[in-house]
C-alpha cells in the first residue's frame, strides 16, 4: 500500500537520495564513508572479514558497554540470522570496540556458539544474539555482554524446541573473554521454572543494578511462557531475575516472576506477553530503582492486547511489590484492541528534578479522529508527581505525521545527546514510508528542556548512507551509550532491513556521534561528506 507524503518530505527524501548519489562508494572501502559524525556498518565493511549475508538482520538487536574498561563504550552487534558452524540462522555477534573517535575494527570480536570456548554447540535457527544487553554483572568496573538464543532446543526426554538459552561472557583490560562464560536456560541446575517447547527463554534482556551493590542484575524475558495448571494459559509471559556478585551471576540466586504469583498477582491471561519490554527508573526520597515490566499483548477492560506495564518496587532481589500501569485513569488515551501499550519502554531524568521518568511505546495506537491504523504514540509517564503525563504523536512533529502502520515508538533510548547532564529521547519509527517506500523508516531525537522532553527541540533522522528502501526498518532497533569521546552520549541505530547488493536483509547499523544529534549537519551545513573510515 502506497501512502500520500507531503512535499516536504519528498523533497527531503529526494535531498538525501542526491547525497548519498553524489557520494556513491566506487569500491566497498568506500562503502563506511558518511556525513561528518557518523558511520555505517555491515557485514561488508572493511576490517571486520565477514562477508554479506541474506537474512543475517545485522542490527537486529545492539547493547553498549564498556567491555575493556578503557572509559570508552563498545558496541555489540546482534546478527541472528548469520550462519556459524555451518548451521543456518544460527547467529553472531560482532563487537567493535570504541575509541575517541568512535568505534573501530582493530581488535574486533566475532562471536557464535562455535567460538572456542563458548558453552554449547550452533545448531539451525538457534537465534543467538537475537537479543543483547550489558552490564557489569560480577562488579569488577568492566562491562559483561548477555546474548540471548531463544530458538536454542534443549536435549532432555527428548527435544525440547525452542527452549532457549543465555549466553554470558564477562569482561577485562583485554576485552570480552570465554574464560569463565555461563550458559542459563530454564532447565540450568537451580534456576527456577521448567524449560517448556516454544518459550523462548532469554528473547529479551535487560541489565540494572536494583541494589546498589556495585554489579548489575540480568532480567531475562519469556514472553513465550505457558501457565500450566487446572486452567493452562498460553504465552502468559515470564521474567527471571539473576542477581549479580563477585563470581558473576548465578542461577542460584535467581527469581521467577510469573502473573498471578504473591508479586505479579493478576489473572493471567493468553497471549499477555509478560516480558516483552524492559527498563529501570530511578526515584529519590529514600531513592530506589523500580523495573518497569512490559506484557504488551494483555487484555484490558474487554480490549484485545490493549496492553499493561508492571512495575516490581521494593527488596527486588527477594520479595518485591507491584503496581500497574494502562490507558486507563491519568495516562493519556484509552485502552483499544490491538494497542500493544508497553511493548517498548526506557526511562530518563528529563526535567532534572532527582526522579526519572518512564517512557512508554504504544506502537499499535490508532487515531481514530484522522482514521490512522497502528500511526503509534509514546507516552512520558511522571510516576513520581502522577501529573502532567505527556502524549507524543508523530503529528506533533512537524513536518512528519502520522500515518497508518508507522508503529511510531516500537524502539526507544534515553541519552544525553547534547551533554547538558539531562537525558534526551529518541523514538524509533520503523514502519514509516518515505516517498513510497514502504518501512523504510526514521528516528525522531527530542531534546529536554527546563520543564523536559521538548517536542519544538529536535531532529529527523533519516538512514545517512545508502538511501531508504523498502522494509529497511530503520530505528528497529536503538542503544545510547558514549562510543568516542565526545561529551554527549552516541547513539547506534538498527536497520535489519536493510538490502545490500544482492544479500537481502543482510542488516546494517548507523552511528550518529553527539555532535551531530546535537549540531544537525544537514541543515546547518557544517556536516560535509567525510573522507575518513571508522
Amino acid at each position: 500500500m502506497t501512502r500520500a507524503t507531503s512535499p516536504f518530505r519528498r523533497f527531503l527524501t529526494a535531498v538525501l537520495w542526491t547525497l548519498a548519489a553524489l557520494s556513491a562508494p566506487s569500491s566497498p572501502a568506500e562503502g563506511q564513508l558518511g556525513p561528518t559524525g557518523t558511520q555505517f556498518w555491515n557485514q561488508g565493511s572493511p576490517g571486520l572479514g565477514t562477508t554479506l549475508e541474506s537474512d543475517a538482520e545485522t542490527g537486529r538487536a545492539l547493547a553498549i558497554g564498556d567491555f575493556d574498561c578503557d572509559g570508552f563504550g563498545d558496541l555489540a552487534i546482534g546478527m541472528p540470522g548469520d550462519e556459524a558452524g555451518g548451521d543456518s540462522e544460527a547467529g553472531r555477534v560482532l563487537v567493535l570496540y570504541g575509541s575517541h573517535g568512535g568505534p573501530v575494527t582493530e581488535a574486533h570480536s566475532l562471536l557464535s556458539q562455535d567460538t572456542p570456548g563458548i558453552q554449547d554447540a550452533t545448531g539451525a535457527m538457534d537465534h543467538f544474539g537475537e537479543s543483547l544487553a550489558a552490564g557489569d554483572f560480577d562488579g569488577d568496573a568492566c562491562d559483561d555482554l548477555a546474548i540471548g538464543a531463544p530458538g536454542e532446543s534443549l536435549e532432555g526426554e527428548g527435544v525440547i524446541v525452542e527452549a532457549g538459552g543465555v549466553h554470558v561472557l564477562y569482561g577485562s583490560v583485554l576485552g570480552l573473554t570465554v574464560d569463565g562464560n555461563d550458559f542459563f536456560t530454564q532447565a540450568t541446575a537451580d534456576m527456577p521454572g521448567v524449560a517448556q517447547a516454544d518459550d523462548r527463554f532469554g528473547s529479551v534482556l535487560f541489565a540494572a543494578d536494583f541494589d546498589f551493590d556495585a554489579d548489575d542484575e540480568l532480567i531475562i524475558g519469556v514472553p513465550g511462557e505457558d501457565l500450566e495448571g487446572e486452567t493452562p494459559v498460553t504465552d502468559a509471559g515470564a521474567v527471571h531475575l539473576l542477581a549479580g556478585g563477585p563470581g558473576g551471576l548465578s542461577a542460584g540466586f535467581g527469581l521467577l516472576f510469573v502473573s498471578g504469583d504473591e508479586v505479579v498477582n493478576w489473572i493471567p491471561g493468553d497471549f499477555d506477553r509478560l516480558g516483552s519490554s524492559f527498563a529501570a527508573y530511578r526515584l529519590g526520597n529514600p531513592p530506589s530503582v523500580r523495573l518497569a515490566i512490559g506484557a504488551p499483548g494483555r487484555d484490558v477492560q474487554d480490549e484485545d492486547a490493549a496492553g499493561e506495564v508492571v512495575s516490581l518496587f521494593g527488596p527486588m532481589t527477594a520479595l518485591p511489590q507491584a503496581s500497574y500501569m494502562n490507558q486507563n485513569g491519568d495516562i493519556p488515551g484509552a485502552p483499544e484492541s490491538f494497542d500493544h501499550f508497553g511493548a517498548a519502554l526506557a526511562a530518563g531524568d528529563f526535567d532534572g528534578d532527582g526522579h526519572d521518568e518512564l517512557v512508554v511505546g504504544v506502537p499499535g495506537e490508532d487515531l481514530e479522529v484522522e482514521q490512522v491504523e497502528s500511526a503509534g504514540a509514546v507516552i512520558v509517564v511522571d510516576v513520581w508527581n502522577d501529573i502532567d503525563h505527556t502524549l507524543i504523536l508523530q503529528d506533533y512533529l512537524t513536518p512528519e505525521a502520522s500515518e497508518d502502520f508507522d508503529r511510531f515508538g516500537a524502539s526507544l533510548a534515553t541519552g544525553d545527546w547534547n551533554g547538558d547532564g539531562r537525558k534526551d529521547l529518541a523514538i524509533g519509527v520503523p514502519g514509516e514510508t518515505l516517498g513510497g517506500l514502504e518501512e523504510s523508516g526514521v528516528v525522531h531525537i527530542l531534546f529536554a528542556g527546563q520543564n523536559g522532553i521538548e517536542a519544538t527541540n529536535r531532529q529527523l533522522w533519516l538512514q545517512t548512507i545508502d538511501p531508504s528502501e523498502d522494509g529497511d526498518q530503520f530505528g528497529a532497533t536503538l542503544a545510547a551509550g558514549r562510543l568516542s569521546g565526545h561529551t554527549g552520549e552516541d547513539l547506534a541505530i538498527g536497520v535489519p532491513g536493510e538490502n545490500l547488493g544482492a544479500a537481502v536483509d543482510a542488516g546494517g547499523v548507523n552511528v550518529l556521534f553527539s555532535i551531530v544529534l546535537f549540531i544537525d549537519g544537514f541543515e546547518d551545513g557544517l556536516s560535509p561528506w567525510s573522507d575518513v573510515q571508522p
